[in-house]
């Protein structure tokens, strides 16, 4: 029963096989396939309303039974597309049900680094003090200072070197670059204020 031919899958860990099986052999049932889809669908929804801060949206979802710390392929969470996107108030009903802050994507990306990358200041002070690791880095080596400064986030990176005490400012990431403001890259073009 475990093994397989060349022509069939393994479908005992695989949620959409289970049900393209199921669709192959009627005698299976349909219905706890089609509620794990739904479940499926149901999660690619709520990391959405995150995004677009609809909280009355996800609040639905909850109440239906999503799993809020549910991921993508990406190793993405609703906490992380709500921190990218600035969704603030998304972002603090996830806190409420979602304590871990520095889960990492696929691509090393926490949060915290997440904000910082997208210039949210607002979403980087709340993660902060909801205890965020303020020394994170992605898999590339680069810190929360490193993605504000590379995208020219001014009030950010005075936040972070004004009132964040433990980011070392000479670190330097796996590129060889140092955390400056001076030394991120030769085109780099500071955002107006």
């Amino acid at each position: 029963m475990g093994t397989t031919t060349s022509h069939e899958f393994d479908t005992r860990n695989h949620p959409v096989l289970l049900l393209f099986a199921a669709l192959k052999h009627p005698l299976i049932s349909l219905l706890p396939y089609l509620s794990l889809l739904t479940v499926l669908c149901s999660e690619k929804e709520f990391h959405d309303a995150a995004r677009r801060n609809d909280t009355g949206k996800m609040q639905e979802l909850i109440k239906k039974g999503v799993n809020v710390k549910a991921k993508n392929k990406i190793d993405r969470k609703a906490l992380h597309w709500a921190a990218g996107a600035g969704s603030e108030q998304a972002l603090q009903m996830l806190l409420e049900h979602d304590t871990e802050v520095n889960e990492r994507d696929s691509f090393g990306m926490t949060a915290l680094l997440l904000a910082s990358w997208f210039g949210h200041l607002k979403v980087l002070q709340i993660l902060v003090s909801c205890g965020a690791k303020l020394n994170s880095e992605n898999k590339d080596g680069l810190s929360m200072l490193h993605c504000a400064a590379q995208r020219g986030h001014i009030k950010v990176l005075e936040f972070i070197m004004e009132d964040l005490e433990d980011i070392r400012l000479d670190r330097v990431d796996k590129s060889k670059q140092k955390n400056s403001r001076f030394s991120v890259t030769q085109d780099f073009e500071p955002k107006s204020r």
